[in-house]
Parts: structure tokens; sequence; C-alpha cells
């Protein structure tokens, strides 16, 4: 759709996958929506599901994500179950119901603990009416995101330089 770093691959030769006169440029980054009478959704487009990053540090927190796909380009595949495996963790991850919507894979309604409360099979066409699930508590990963990933293992590096070492005697008596 797009040549990523274009100012540099273009002289090298590469161009564009689409015929624009401009290319895509980023947006302000992802955003909650208040929807009245379903309070504040913060809504992604297929793959954008698999990227921790675009469901965190919304301000306000929403109540729930929404996500629309097509997966007809993963075929009868793992593809579909996959997409869908990590827009559950999407939802463990922060607390918040996700309504999915696939017009070819795999329909859902995840809770914010990650348990199907509705699933399509793929590619069947359907129409489900369940209630939105209320988010819970926001976990501590959506609070701080990758910051434990990084600080963690500083911190038991940390641990392991300034520990005391025990000293040992090299004379054994047996």
């Amino acid at each position: 759709e797009f040549l990523p770093m274009a100012w540099l691959l273009e002289p090298l030769g590469l161009r564009r996958l689409v015929s624009l006169p401009e290319s895509f440029t980023a947006g302000s980054g992802p955003q909650s929506l208040a929807v009245p009478g379903a309070g504040v959704v913060a809504p992604s487009i297929c793959y954008e599901a698999i990227f921790p990053d675009a469901f965190s540090g919304l301000s306000p927190r929403p109540d729930w994500f929404v996500n629309v796909t097509n997966d007809g380009w993963f075929g009868d595949s793992a593809g579909p179950h996959q997409h869908l495996a990590q827009l559950r963790l999407r939802a463990i991850e922060q607390g918040v119901p996700i309504a999915r919507s696939a017009n070819t894979g795999i329909s859902a309604m995840i809770d914010p603990v990650g348990l199907y409360i509705v699933q399509s099979k793929i590619n069947v066409m359907g129409v489900y009416d369940v209630g939105l699930p209320k988010r819970i508590f926001a976990p501590l990963f959506s609070r701080l995101g990758f910051v434990l990933q990084f600080a963690l293992p500083l911190l038991m590096i940390l641990v392991g330089v300034t520990r005391k070492k025990p000293k040992y005697s090299t004379d054994t008596a047996l």
C-alpha cells in the first residue's frame, strides 16, 4: 500500500506499490471515540489487532474495543484463528471487551478476561445479539506497557551485580 522510508528507498530505484499522487502519512495515533449510548470505544482495523501498543495508553480509557477485518486473504488456514487469538490477548492485556466483525473469517465478542461470549465459524454469515460486557480494572500491562519487559531484566541484573557474593572456603575436610 505504501513504501516505508520512501526518502531512502526511492533514490535506490524502489517505488510505491500503488499509484497515488501522494504516499500515506502517519496519523495522530490511536484514539478513543465517545459513542452516545455505547460508551467510549477504540476502533481498530484488521491487522492493527496484533500490535499491543495500538491498544495501550488511550485517553480516555475505552469501555470496549471494536475490530473490523476481512480475513479473506488467509483462506481456510490457521490465519483467522491466529488473528482472533491475538485480539483475545489485547482484551486480556487491557481488561476491556472486544467486538470483532470479520466479513470473512471469525467474528466474536470477547470479554475483558479473554473468554469468548460468542464466536462464529469461518466464512459463516450470522447475526449475534449479545450484551456488551463491562470492562474491568486496568491490568498492569495496560498501565505500564512494555516497561516491565525491559525493567524486570535490568532489575535482575542490578540485583545480581550488587548482591554480596558468599565466601567459600577452599579447605574442606571430608
